[in-house]
This record gives structure tokens, C-alpha cells and sequence, in this order.
């Protein structure tokens, strides 16, 4: 089959209903130069048939077999054997624009880039339009910045350092393989945010980054997926933060990026608390209490809140998770009440 320019990763458990449609979107890009890798993570739905009847259609498809160990795990092991020039992770429930990897390719020849970041739609468990993100909103929002389409940017632009600023996801961005390689960059082989250690790793060692300000992923929010669901698998967070902690210090960036790391992790312990199950919330605060310190404990303490803007606090309703429970809350004059749904009485 040959080298090939670009990699494309696609870690596969459980998604047949999906998983064609994301194919379809690989496949038939206009950028025929790719290999693709599947790595079926130990599926038991008919996602690995699926998988077999493209394979013997197209040849650039690469199938890998694993037992399941989640996504992370399985997305390294797709670098690892990724001989492309670049790299790009799609999720095998979300699908992409048929033109996005020869645009990518052409800016990648333009540029000469470490890494180009697009946009990303989302869409509901139908395929449905529900929404953009666009990455300069965010940077504007978090980071006070003023991010421009077609700009080359790094970490050091902002002046406000906050990992979170930018999306810590990976499906939106196309990497230069040397970069992830040369810096051993990789997913935490954890169930939940196993992405965030790569991307905060790709953002301290890019020198240049292209925003594109076009929508080329289809994030597909599914209530079924792990990430919805309530479960102790979130408490891999205190892994997440260690690794973290690791990579810094190894590569010689924690005391440069201190304050962000521990903001990061007040941040990251609140996201998971969302899908803690109730019965383990107080376990869940000790372990928070441990590693942080009081005045941080207190900042997590209000990230596990509903926040309201200041229009918002004169009379909105919010939806909100929290222990992987939906609440809806209203909030009045600065008065906030959850609004509980009765039970109809026959």
C-alpha cells in the first residue's frame, strides 16, 4: 500500500448504528492520499463487520483488533503504527465535510504548520444540525483574545493562560506527525479525558498553529455515550491530573505553566463531578479536598454551580448536569430554584 501523506485514526467500540456514515465521510474525501486506522477497541455489536465489508472494498482501510481498554489507549496505538505526515482522529459516531483534508493538505503546504485547527458543528443523535463552535469565540470568551481566521498562533500569544480557553478535544484539529512523535505526545490510557494530557501537550510544543475558521466536524452528542453516563470511571480524573503533572515536569514546563496547571485541574475535577454518581459524591469531594487547597477547593466548589451572566440573573432557565442527572434550575432577580418534575398521580 505505501506510505501514505495522511493518517487518519478512528477508534471503534460499540457504534454501528454510526459508524457507516462516518466511514462514508472518510472515504470519499477529495484528499485520496490516506491510510486509515481503525482500532476496534473490543466491540460486541456488528461495528467490527462493518469495519471488514469497507476493508475489502478499500484498501487504504487498516484494521487493528484490541480488547477494550477505551479510546485512549486505542488511539495510541494507532500513532504508534501511523506512518503518515500528518495525523487526524475521527470518532467513529461524528463524520466530516468531503473536502476538509484536501483543504487541510493545501493549507499544511502553504503554512508549514505543526497543526491546523478548523471548527466544529454540532448535530443531534439523528444527524441533525444543533449548533457551531467556533474556536475564536471561545479564545475571546476565556482567553480575552482576539483570534483571526487564517492566523498562525501558539501558547505564547496569550497573555491569559487558561488550557481550557482553547477545546482540549482532538477531532477538530490535523497534527504534524514529527510533532507528536518527536515529543512522545500521547492520550492517558483512561476511559474519560484521556484527551485532554495530548492536547495541552500539542499546545505547549506547537510553534505554529492555523486557525481555519470553517465548520469541517460534525460532533455527533449522543445521551448514550460514555461521557453522558453516570460513573466512578470519571474518578480516572485524579489519573488524568498525575499524568499531567508528569508530562510537565518531564519535559521541564511545570513551574513556566504552574498557575495554569492548577487551574486546569479545579476545572477538570468540576467536569467530572458532573457524571459522579450521587452515592459517590462526598468520596468524590474528599479526593478533591486532598489535592487541593482550601481557597482552590472553594473555586471548585462554584464550578459545580449554574452560571448566569448578568441578564441571565435577572430572569433566565438553565439546564445543568450533575451527577450525570439533567436538572433544569430558574433563576429570578439573583434567585436561583431547581425546578423538579412531579410525578403525574393516576
Amino acid at each position: 500500500m505505501g506510505t501514505k501523506r495522511l493518517s487518519v485514526i478512528i477508534p471503534v467500540y460499540n457504534v454501528e448504528k454510526y459508524l457507516t456514515e462516518c466511514l462514508d465521510s472518510v472515504i470519499n474525501q477529495s484528499f485520496k492520499d490516506i491510510e486509515i486506522i481503525c482500532i476496534n477497541d473490543g466491540s460486541t455489536d456488528g461495528s467490527l463487520r462493518i469495519l471488514e465489508e469497507y476493508a475489502q472494498q478499500d484498501d487504504r482501510i487498516i484494521i487493528i483488533n484490541q480488547e477494550n481498554q477505551g479510546q485512549g489507549v486505542a488511539r495510541n496505538k494507532g500513532i504508534d503504527i501511523a506512518s503518515g505526515k500528518y495525523i487526524a482522529f475521527v470518532d467513529p459516531d461524528d463524520y466530516i465535510d468531503l473536502d476538509t483534508f484536501e483543504f487541510v493538505n493545501n493549507k499544511f503546504k502553504e503554512t508549514n504548520v505543526d497543526v491546523v485547527q478548523f471548527d466544529l458543528a454540532t448535530c443531534r443523535e439523528d444527524g441533525k444540525p444543533s449548533g457551531k463552535q467556533a474556536l475564536s469565540k471561545r479564545a475571546k470568551r476565556f482567553l480575552n483574545y482576539n483570534l483571526k481566521n487564517n492566523q498562525i498562533f501558539n501558547w505564547n500569544y496569550f497573555n491569559k493562560k487558561d488550557f481550557t480557553g482553547l477545546r482540549l478535544g482532538t477531532p477538530d484539529k490535523i497534527y504534524s506527525a514529527n510533532l507528536i512523535k518527536k515529543h512522545n505526545i500521547r492520550f492517558a490510557p483512561t476511559r474519560h479525558g484521556e484527551d485532554n494530557i495530548f492536547s495541552i501537550g500539542v499546545l505547549l510544543f506547537a510553534q505554529k498553529i492555523l486557525y481555519i475558521n470553517k465548520y469541517f466536524y460534525h460532533y455527533r452528542a449522543r445521551q448514550d455515550s460514555s461521557v453522558n453516563k453516570p460513573s466512578d470511571g470519571n474518578y480516572c480524573v485524579f489519573d488524568n491530573v498525575k499524568l499531567l503533572k508528569n508530562f510537565l515536569d518531564e519535559n521541564n514546563l511545570y513551574e513556566k505553566n504552574k498557575q495554569a496547571y492548577r487551574d486546569y485541574i479545579i476545572k477538570a475535577f468540576a467536569l467530572h463531578f458532573s457524571n459522579i454518581p450521587q452515592n459517590s459524591s462526598n468520596r468524590y469531594f474528599e479526593r478533591c479536598k486532598d489535592i487541593l487547597t482550601d481557597y482552590e477547593f472553594k473555586k471548585f466548589l462554584q464550578e459545580t454551580k449554574p452560571k448566569y451572566t448578568f441578564w441571565q440573573r435577572i430572569f433566565s432557565i438553565k439546564n445543568y448536569k450533575e451527577n450525570g442527572l439533567k436538572k433544569k434550575f430558574i433563576c429570578i432577580l439573583g434567585l436561583t430554584f431547581e425546578i423538579k418534575k412531579h410525578k403525574k398521580v393516576d
